[in-house]
């Protein structure tokens, strides 16, 4: 059995952007395992981050390699030899090739048979390093892994070459009582590391793990990013039942907030109430986008919007007032920017002129011609699939659709068209079927998403989508790999699932050949290879039990209605 010892391994960074970070995240234990087990050096061990470290920790690391056995086998006798009747003549190229490479001695080579063969034969013993000597090797071959989409150089010299996500501060790697002295890119491995910036131990130096432990516990850093989610929860639901509210827990926000605040604190905040006359998604994208701040709603299904907000902080002080001020002005300022957009946008009312100025695509005409292409689609899908909808009802949800994009409210907030383009139609009295098919037109956005509500809705997303697919394969911007731009992997399954919602018989290969003139040079074969693919791959998600080569067989020897 294998000896072992207690490793850390600390990495101390400038703060950890969340975006790149949280991306590359799912990979980096396994990454690091990759690395160990490459090493022979595999452990069982534990991965913790904040926003300014990496850390691995290992109760039991193997302190040296496994020795290893290897066998290996070289040509056949009658190859390896010059003369297979008399091998006094000599080696051939094959049989020198195999003793230079394995370092044997030509007077006593070894034969075993393989193959019913005899063969050249050698055995090695590898003794296994000191864990120790590879350490160094395995940090520096980690930090190389890491991808994070974007990383600065900060380095001069001859390590200016190096570049990492944000500037390395110091490297610890700590075996047993011992610290693994080396140099990595200017940086000299010792036994420093930092607490919270607000604490006494900003920058410490440990004598043993316990102590990095202890040191960092003692001065404002939760090390776990386990617990710091769980404290966070915790202190959610303290503040839910003393208040009788509910708050609203976005999974991709908590994530954020995990990370960057390594002494989490929930606090309570207000907004003065004018502002809930605003749409709640102004309020809820206002906190959460700009200020990452949780909304709170009255009721659990968060409908009814409620002037708080939680807002999680790492400081070190007990009073947190001053932090609550601030962050309440913070708030009121952006909620006032919201209402001034608003109320502009209501007096100009929804205004489909101006798209025509606003490019789709190059070479793909503007905005207005989309949607006109658009309603298109929708009188088509309406008569061939006989749906009797209102063809004026469906010509104004279209020519209204992408109005908002020229709202003062989207163009500041982005994420809200449609949205707003909503809440705009219902103020000038549109129908409420309109409305609803303004604020539904991009369902679903992803695999799990809500599909329209209403059937009008359902034709009025369903046309966006078609289109949408139709002209970008028009000028060859096709997906490839896991690049998809335009989404439309994303809208083929959004067809398929509203068909099957609303049991659309849609025949998708007559679509194509129907339409083919108004969209230019387009491949149906092609664009019907690529809708196959996502057909297969939702049944594949879907269903287990159905067997999917008579799937693929059914979808290549006939064009299948949805």
């Amino acid at each position: 059995m294998c000896a072992t010892k207690r490793l850390l391994i600390e990495i101390l960074c400038e703060e950890l952007p969340s975006s790149g970070f949280l991306q590359e995240l799912p990979n980096i234990k396994n990454k690091f395992d990759d690395i160990l087990k490459k090493h022979s050096l595999l452990s069982d061990g534990e991965f913790y981050y904040t926003s300014r470290r990496l850390v691995f920790y290992y109760d039991a690391f193997k302190s040296k390699q496994d020795d290893i056995s290897e066998e290996f086998f070289g040509a056949p006798k009658e190859v390896a030899f010059v003369n297979k009747k008399d091998i006094t003549d000599g080696l051939s190229k094959a049989g020198e090739s195999f003793v230079v490479k394995h370092n044997l001695d030509k007077n006593n080579l070894e034969f075993k048979t393989k193959n019913n063969k005899e063969c050249l034969y050698c055995k090695k013993q590898t003794k296994g390093k000191q864990s120790v000597e590879i350490l160094p090797s395995i940090v520096e071959e980690f930090i190389n892994s890491l991808n994070f989409g974007k990383s600065m150089a900060y380095l001069e010299g001859e390590f200016r070459a190096f570049k990492f996500i944000r500037p390395i501060k110091h490297i610890s790697v700590m075996l047993g009582d011992k610290v693994v002295e080396f140099s990595f890119a200017n940086i000299q491995a010792s036994n420093i590391s930092s607490a919270h910036r607000s604490s006494n131990a900003n920058s410490f130096c440990f004598g043993s793990i316990d102590e990095y432990f202890s040191t960092l516990k003692a001065n404002g850093v939760c090390l776990s990013q386990k617990e710091r989610e769980s404290k966070i929860i915790e202190q959610i639901k303290q503040i839910e039942s003393k208040h009788n509210i509910n708050v609203m827990v976005d999974k991709g926000l908590l994530d954020e907030l995990v990370l960057i605040n390594e002494n989490p604190q929930c606090i309570l905040g207000e907004f003065s109430d004018e502002f809930l006359s605003l749409p709640k998604e102004v309020i809820v994208g206002s906190m959460k986008d700009h200020q990452r701040y949780f909304a709170c709603f009255r009721d659990k299904e968060h409908k009814e919007i409620v002037n708080n907000f939680v807002v999680v902080t790492s400081s070190y002080d007990k009073d947190k007032s001053y932090v609550l001020k601030g962050n309440e002005k913070v708030l009121h300022a952006r909620l006032s920017d919201g209402a001034f957009f608003y109320e502009n946008d209501l007096k100009n009312k929804l205004d489909p002129n101006g798209l025509e100025n606003i490019s789709f695509l190059k070479g793909l005409g503007s905005l207005a011609d989309k949607y006109k292409n658009e309603y298109k689609i929708s009188i088509y899908l309406n008569k061939s699939l006989a749906l009797s909808l209102d063809e004026e009802m469906l010509k104004k949800a279209h020519t209204y659709a992408k109005a908002d994009l020229l709202s003062s409210m989207v163009g500041e907030f982005a994420y809200l068209q449609g949205i707003m383009g909503a809440y705009y139609a219902k103020a000038e009295g549109f129908d409420d079927d309109i409305v609803c098919a303004l604020s539904e037109q991009y369902l679903p956005k992803n695999e799990n998403d809500n599909l329209p509500s209403t059937l009008f809705s359902a034709i009025v997303a369903l046309s966006i989508k078609i289109d949408t697919l139709l002209c970008v394969f028009s000028v060859g911007l096709i997906p490839s790999g896991s690049k998809d731009p335009y989404g439309l992997r994303r809208a083929v399954f959004g067809i398929i699932k509203i068909c099957f919602k609303y049991n659309l018989e849609l025949d998708f290969y007559k679509l194509l050949q129907d339409n083919k003139d108004n969209y230019g040079n387009i491949d149906i074969d092609q664009i019907m290879s690529f809708f196959n693919e996502r057909y297969i791959k939702m049944f594949n998600d879907t269903d287990k039990e159905i067997n999917h080569s008579y799937i693929n067989s059914v979808l290549k020897s006939t064009n299948v209605t949805i």
